[in-house]
């Protein structure tokens, strides 16, 4: 299994270091971050992988082994270093010193149990084209010898690719007998699929079969089934017939509908179980992200990448650090759309409050404009839901109830909560109003000013209230209180208003009123609103 790269000067790459691979990986980042650009890089490790295969997939162009080059500068040399669970492999690229029309291609592997080295130098044109190579093997381990040479990338071409498909995939499960272990599988994801068969093609081609794919109605060639069942077909059975190596997958979303999608990519998940399969997936959608976490578990890591003056990085979260959010409710898949600031709140109805404040005082949604909001559903569970967003390395703001303490206790006691991950291998350091999260690949940040606790302690003394716990709720209160008009048309009573001064916090106070999310959201949007709440709004989104 792969487990790690290293990689230098290579396409739109300078540099980048990538370790602890999983069994699935799922590589989510914005567009043009280096996730398929990795992709290239890893399915080179394939014994004789074709350089022109890398060139050209993605536009079609003729060959120019100049675009392998960071920013063309073929001066230096290009390293990608594998690491593996038994060898280390490595791959360098550099002009030939004695013939600059040439270009040397090096592929070594480390043997790391007896420390023997093997490898070979071939030398190509600039078109890619082999012109020799000299004497040399590559030896791989026994007990991982089918990794590089069954690796397998599956992209648009590939999916375009049919005949490929039917020579080497299809071809081989029909006769091999697997085709009804197959089949159950294919029915699973597709219900208006019921078998494919080779059958002759043409009267004027005798001689050519093709596959055709049985749907309730019609027996139709592959070229001409929907795009979607096509590409299903093609990753259900590259998956079943690989073994012990690595599936490479570009944006298997494209042209599914969502419930092919998740039934396929549970179905893959499966494969990978049972296949001691390697599998590589880069998603821009939600749901792709969403199941394979729900589904492969523990044998799942998401990758973040970014891209900053040619060094990309990718940070590993953990498949139980994502999976929090969705035990919390919130849409893990939302992960993947590249939010600029994560704002952490305790409840649902902090949620719906700082959502209508957004729509009041921004004219949008916070989601809108790229501002996510987290109900962590407690405080237990905020650390939690911190350590999950860490890898995105985006800002986030905490905004925790106050509670019983001032303003500085309770940001002291919050700070001092997430010192504890470092009994999860977290380095924790804090300078300048900064605190600073390491481990691994992740490096992320937190200032001191972006925990903004919620409560609004004068505002209730002003209105003669002497409470002594504070929360989101106060400002709510304070809006009933102050705009009596309110309270016939949200039913609440003149004696409930009195009854609610009685208490000690706002949070029973509101409960006693029975607002529900509907009679919320009319009162923030049709009252002034108070001045801490807007006071919060700015801080996370500045006065603009």
């Amino acid at each position: 299994m792969l487990k790690g790269i290293s990689i230098r000067n290579f396409r739109g790459i300078r540099e980048s270091k990538i370790d602890g691979f999983n069994q699935i990986n799922v590589f989510i980042g914005e567009f043009g971050s280096g996730k398929s650009t990795i992709l290239d890089a890893i399915y080179l490790l394939r014994i004789n992988a074709d350089l022109r295969r890398v060139l050209s997939r993605r536009t079609g162009r003729g060959i120019d082994l100049r675009s392998c080059w960071y920013k063309f500068a073929k001066e230096k040399e290009i390293e990608i270093d594998y690491t593996l669970d038994s060898y280390l492999y490595k791959i360098l690229l550099k002009v030939s010193p004695e013939d600059p029309n040439q270009v040397q291609l090096f592929r070594r592997a480390d043997d790391t149990a007896t420390q023997r080295s093997t490898g070979h130098n071939m030398y190509l044109s600039w078109d890619a084209s082999e012109i020799r190579r000299e004497i040399g093997t590559i030896e791989i381990p026994s007990k991982e010898q089918f990794f590089p040479r069954r690796l397998t990338l599956l992209d648009a071409e590939m999916f375009r690719n049919v005949l490929d498909s039917e020579s080497n995939i299809l071809t081989p499960i029909r006769e091999e007998k697997l085709d009804k272990e197959f089949l159950s599988i294919l029915k699973d994801v597709f219900d208006t699929l019921e078998g494919f068969e080779f059958l002759r093609f043409t009267e004027r081609l005798p001689r050519e079969s093709r596959c055709f794919v049985s749907l309730k109605d019609a027996a139709v060639p592959i070229d001409d089934v929907s795009d979607g069942i096509r590409n299903g077909l093609i990753i259900l059975s590259t998956a079943f017939v690989l073994k012990e190596t690595a599936l490479l997958l570009e944006e298997p979303e494209n042209h599914m509908y969502p419930k092919a999608l998740d039934r396929l990519l549970q179905k893959l998940v499966d494969l990978c179980k049972s296949n001691q399969l390697q599998l590589f997936v880069t998603t821009h959608r939600p749901e792709v992200l969403a199941t394979l976490v729900e589904h492969g578990k523990e044998l799942t890591t998401v990758f973040h990448f970014s891209r900053k003056n040619g060094a990309v990085r990718a940070r590993p979260a953990p498949w139980n650090d994502t999976k929090i959010l969705s035990e919390i409710g919130w849409d893990i898949g939302k992960l993947v759309k590249g939010y600029e600031k994560f704002v952490v709140v305790e409840g649902l109805r902090d949620k719906l409050m700082l959502d209508q404040c957004f729509r009041t005082l921004k004219k949008a949604f916070p989601e809108n404009i790229w501002v996510a909001i987290l109900p962590c559903r407690g405080k237990d569970n905020l650390v939690e839901v911190v350590k999950a967003i860490l890898p995105t390395e985006r800002e986030i703001f905490l905004l925790p109830d106050l509670n019983k303490k001032t303003s500085d206790d309770r940001i002291k006691q919050l700070v001092d909560s997430l010192t504890t991950m470092r009994s999860e291998g977290y380095e924790i350091s804090e300078k300048d109003g900064v605190m600073t999260f390491s481990k691994g690949a992740t490096k992320a940040t937190l200032k001191l000013k972006n925990i903004l606790p919620l409560g609004d302690r004068k505002g209730l003394e002003d209105l003669g209230l002497k409470f002594e716990s504070f929360s989101m709720d106060d400002y709510l209160l304070e809006i009933l209180l102050q705009n009596p008009n309110t309270w016939s048309s949200l039913e609440i009573s003149e004696e409930n208003i009195e009854r609610s001064k009685q208490f000690t916090e706002s949070k029973s106070a509101i409960s006693l009123m029975r607002l529900n999310d509907e009679k919320v959201e009319k009162l923030l949007q049709e009252c002034p609103l108070p001045k801490g709440l807007p006071e919060i709004i700015e801080a996370i989104v500045g006065k603009d």
